[in-house]
């Protein structure tokens, strides 16, 4: 099997801090910024993408105001 060809440039990012990455422009977001998330399946954003459609779900409205995706039991009951 072929070997994949090592990466041209290292990421920047600071492997100490914690973050998230923006699912739009893949760039890591530390904690303590500020976050835009799906209104369906809570995936991170940057700021900068408010009003776009998320890119992992294709239904939710990044920064937008929504119930989300809400799991329930066999009797109705919300698990999250």
């Amino acid at each position: 099997m072929a070997r994949a060809p090592p990466l041209q440039s290292t990421p920047a990012y600071d492997e100490r801090n914690p973050f998230v990455v923006c699912n739009k422009s893949f760039v890591p977001i530390y904690r303590g910024s500020e976050i835009a998330y799906s209104s369906f399946c809570r995936a991170p954003y940057l700021p900068k993408f408010k009003g776009a459609v998320c890119e992992v779900d294709g239904i939710g409205q990044v920064g937008g105001e929504g119930t989300g995706f809400s799991e329930v039991d066999a009797d109705g009951k919300f698990l999250s």
